[in-house]
């Protein structure tokens, strides 16, 4: 019922009838910097007053070819190339408010250091990640840079 409410807010603050189709977001997506798409971010959530409380961590990988594992086994390909993609969204209304793409193998602790910190501006009370980020440094991070809780 949130994300509803907050979609009818959106395309009335955008002066649109109907979202675009995912396609077109995602083609625009594509062509977008990081820093506009963050600062789009805050736009939306400055000004339909949205306060962040309880946020998401995830990451997934992936690869630049389409063929299987079992394919890339049995013809001795490895797959080097790849695509980290970090995200951070408001668990009430989906919005993403953190995101970066990191191309092939990279620790993720330079991610989520960096995605935790950037909470720091809404005031969020939970932070909800898988395991990945369970760490002695991560968690430090939660509970006495940004106050939250894990």
């Amino acid at each position: 019922m949130i994300l509803f409410h907050l979609m009818v807010k959106l395309k009335r603050y955008l002066c649109i009838k109907n979202a675009p189709n995912y396609s077109t977001l995602q083609k625009f997506y594509k062509r977008m910097s990081t820093d506009m798409f963050e600062r789009i971010t805050n736009q939306i959530i400055n000004n339909l007053n949205i306060k962040p409380k309880t946020v998401a961590l995830d990451e997934s990988g992936f690869t630049s070819d389409n063929a299987d594992k079992y394919y890339s086994k049995i013809r001795d390909k490895e797959r080097k190339n790849f695509t980290k993609c970090h995200i951070t969204i408001d668990i009430d209304t989906r919005l993403i408010l953190y995101s970066q793409a990191l191309k092939g193998p990279k620790h993720d602790i330079k991610f989520e250091i960096a995605s935790i910190r950037s909470l720091k501006k809404y005031d969020v009370d939970y932070i909800i990640a898988d395991k990945a980020y369970d760490t002695n440094k991560i968690r430090t991070c939660i509970n006495e840079k940004i106050k939250a809780s894990d």
